[in-house]
């Protein structure tokens, strides 16, 4: 959240954090060190103060907004400057201008090892079409603002492509979580900001020549925080040894083998606190109490429950037809709650 803003006052009130802590490992510092040039482009939204900014965590070269494009001041920035001043920003083109920038550096770090961040602050609200792309969909200005998404992702392709870079390079498209309300989930239950599978549960296309076969589909589970293990396991470049490192590699799974994990836990945003635990069959949710109220209460409501997630779209609680499993979650997310609560940070 933006520093001294009433969104930022309470989380510090609450002991949340407001920006990333300095001794996190980002992928950029790791990739930096092994001969990479590191780029970011388009939200960053994890510090806006000195020593939190995109420059001071690997990122050579930044261009951007510091927060999400709801939040003021919308300032661009380009490094530690500010390149157009929020009364001047303009939402129906950066998207545009966050693929010019990505596709620059790309152009200028062709001939050596690159990583290109590209965060697009599109599709949250407010949706503002380009007017390229306005009116183009049936979806409103919600859909306008996607087609002029997928138009530049496109364009980044077909960058890789010209400068025949397609074959050696690994190209991840996904999201940071489920549907917006603007968007569809389809048959799955819930959206953005609940631990229902409709705001967890992302598309996440990879494009890794000569690893996956084109057109592989897999439904195994994995998260975001696999990419960092999956890549460095790539280069053969060792883990952190002084922190757990929840995610694992997955390029076993990707090329159309078996997920490393055997569970998977889901953070809810309103609290901070894991609220699910799902492995291959079934998952638990189990809403957690806000101690921090006067009266505590659960934060996003509902009771305990367990869902086969072949069986429907978490509609039916099916703890009575199989306690066993109902246990056994239960008994994992207890254990990850205990074990986060006493080391939230994950030191060894």
């Amino acid at each position: 959240m933006p520093t001294g803003t009433p969104s930022a006052t309470l989380r510090a009130s609450r002991g949340w954090a407001n920006a990333l802590p300095r001794d996190e490992i980002l992928l950029p510092e790791v990739l930096q060190r092994a001969g990479y040039r590191t780029g970011a482009f388009g939200k960053w939204h994890l510090g806006d103060i000195a020593g939190h900014k995109p420059t001071d965590f690997g990122f050579q070269d930044y261009f951007g907004l510091l927060y999400s494009n709801d939040m003021n001041p919308a300032n661009v920035w380009r490094g530690n400057e500010i390149v157009t001043p929020a009364a001047q920003f303009d939402q129906s083109t950066i998207t545009q201008r966050i693929a010019d920038e990505a596709i620059g550096f790309i152009r200028e770090n062709a001939d050596k090892p690159f990583f290109a961040y590209v965060p697009f602050t599109a599709p949250h609200w407010p949706h503002h079409p380009n007017p390229a792309h306005k009116g183009v969909s049936q979806g409103g200005a919600y859909g306008d603002v996607v087609e002029d998404l997928d138009s530049h992702v496109g364009r980044i392709l077909a960058t890789l492509r010209e400068l025949k870079l397609d074959e050696d390079t690994i190209v991840i498209v996904t999201s940071d979580n489920g549907g917006d309300f603007d968007g569809s989930v389809a048959s799955l239950r819930g959206r953005k900001t609940e631990t229902f599978e409709g705001g967890m549960r992302v598309p996440c296309f990879v494009v890794w020549p000569g690893r996956i076969t084109p057109g592989t589909v897999t439904d195994q589970m994995s998260m975001n925080i696999d990419i960092l293990p999956t890549l460095l396991a790539r280069l053969g470049i060792a883990l952190p040894e002084d922190r757990t490192i929840d995610g694992a590699d997955i390029a076993p799974m990707l090329a159309g083998g078996k997920t490393p994990h055997d569970a998977l836990f889901y953070v809810t945003t309103f609290s901070g606190q894991y609220e699910a635990v799902r492995d291959d069959t079934f998952k638990f949710r189990d809403p957690p109490t806000d101690r921090t109220l006067i009266s505590p209460q659960r934060v996003t409501g509902g009771r305990p429950a367990l869902y086969a997630l072949a069986d429907d779209n978490e509609s039916h609680d099916v703890s009575l037809i199989h306690p066993a499993a109902r246990s056994r979650l239960a008994e994992a997310l207890a254990r990850f709650r205990e074990e986060t609560d006493k080391n939230p940070r994950g030191w060894k």
